[in-house]
C-alpha cells in the first residue's frame, strides 16, 4: 500500500474531500479505527483457547473541518445538505476521501450526527464536527452467486488523489493558504 507522506503532499492532507466538496482539516485529521470481530473460545478449566475470526467491523469515522474563509462557510453548508438531509428526504452513503482513511480502506460514509460550529480558540477560524460510520455492504448470495457491493461513485477522486493531485469536483481554494503550508507544511 503507498501511503501518501504528509511532509511532501501537504494539500492532500489539509483537505477532506466528502461527497466531492473539499474541506481544511487543519487541527485533527480524520481519525477511524476498523477492528475485527473475533470470539475467543476456551474450554472451562483449561488454560489458553481459540479465536474464531468473523470478519471485519464497520470503522466509526470522526471528522473535524476548519472554517476560516466565506467560501469554507458555503461549502459546510451545501455538504449539510447532503450529509444531513431534512425530513422526508433519504440519507444516503457518501464518498469520502483523505489520505487517514484510504490506509485504512474507508472510502464511503453514512454521518450519524454533525456538531454545530464553534469557535477554535484561534483568531478568525472555527470548526465544525461529524461523527460517521463506514459504509460497506455485505455480500449478499442468490442461489450461490456472490454478490459484489456497490459503493457510491469515489473511484475518480480515489485514483487521481493517489498521484498527490485533487479528483475531479475537488474545489479547493487557492487563496487565503492554510496555515499549515504557510508554516512550509509542519
Amino acid at each position: 500500500m503507498n501511503i501518501l507522506f504528509p511532509q511532501s503532499d501537504t494539500v492532500a492532507w489539509d483537505y477532506v474531500i466528502v461527497a466531492d466538496r473539499a474541506l481544511p482539516c487543519l487541527r485533527e485529521y480524520p481519525k477511524a479505527k476498523p477492528g475485527r470481530k473475533l470470539d475467543a473460545k476456551s474450554a472451562p478449566g483449561s488454560s489458553g483457547g481459540r479465536i474464531v475470526d468473523k470478519g471485519y467491523d464497520l470503522a466509526k469515522v470522526s471528522v473535524t473541518v476548519s472554517l476560516w474563509t466565506q467560501e469554507h462557510f458555503a461549502t459546510w453548508g451545501a455538504l449539510l445538505d447532503v450529509i444531513q438531509p431534512r425530513a422526508g428526504r433519504r440519507r444516503d452513503a457518501v464518498s469520502i476521501y483523505h489520505p487517514a482513511l484510504e490506509s485504512v480502506g474507508v472510502s464511503s460514509i453514512v454521518v450519524e450526527s454533525i456538531s454545530s460550529i464553534e469557535h477554535s480558540g484561534t483568531a478568525g477560524i472555527y470548526r465544525a464536527s461529524f461523527e460517521a460510520i463506514q459504509y460497506q455492504p455485505a455480500p449478499r448470495s442468490r442461489r450461490g452467486e456472490t454478490q459484489t457491493p456497490v459503493a457510491p461513485p469515489v473511484a475518480s477522486i480515489v485514483e487521481t488523489q493517489r498521484d498527490g493531485s485533487l479528483g475531479p469536483g475537488a474545489a479547493i481554494p487557492s487563496q487565503p493558504s492554510s496555515p499549515r503550508a504557510r508554516r512550509g507544511g509542519t
